[in-house]
């Protein structure tokens, strides 16, 4: 049995009802640069989320995995879902790829295991696209600060 984290509500995603593809659909937001579809509903803490009523019962399903189920088909039997883009909100089917779970946990940079992923920057800016700098020891900076902290260097370096 899978635990799930206290859902957070995100109250920019509208609410739909309808079709479980309709609501999915409705939950996306496309990031042009990296190709990402970046989960804008609830999340668990790590991954997003979707609350279904299957049998007079509700449960929450992860986006991911249902994002597979609908636009692949469904997972094989004792495989498990793998983020080649190494982002956890993304629900692209191509960069969704079903693995035993050693592959998956193989792929994670070292440095990253066991912590939450974290989108935005102490700053508030998005680590997606075009702002993220992707670095050799698996951390992911963002553009911004770095040019930000660039400037202060190169002025203290002046002042000195």
């Amino acid at each position: 049995m899978t635990t799930f984290h206290t859902s957070t509500s995100n109250k920019f995603t509208p609410r739909v009802r309808g079709t479980i593809r309709e609501r999915f659909e409705a939950k996306v937001f496309y990031e042009p640069n990296c190709g990402c579809w970046l989960w804008g509903g609830d999340t668990n803490g790590y991954y997003g989320s979707l609350s279904v009523r299957e049998n007079g019962r509700q449960r929450r399903i992860l986006a991911h995995r249902l994002s597979y189920e609908l636009h692949r088909g469904p997972i094989p039997s004792g495989l498990v879902i793998d983020h080649k883009c190494r982002m956890l909100l993304c629900v692209n089917p191509h960069h969704l790829e079903a693995v035993s779970q050693a592959e998956n946990v193989s792929r994670v940079p070292a440095i990253s295991r066991g912590s939450k992923p974290r989108l935005f920057c102490a700053k508030g800016h998005a680590k997606v696209g075009r702002n993220a700098v992707y670095c050799n020891d698996g951390y992911v900076k963002c553009r911004i600060c770095q040019a930000e902290a660039r400037r202060r260097f190169r002025a203290r370096q002046r002042g000195a």
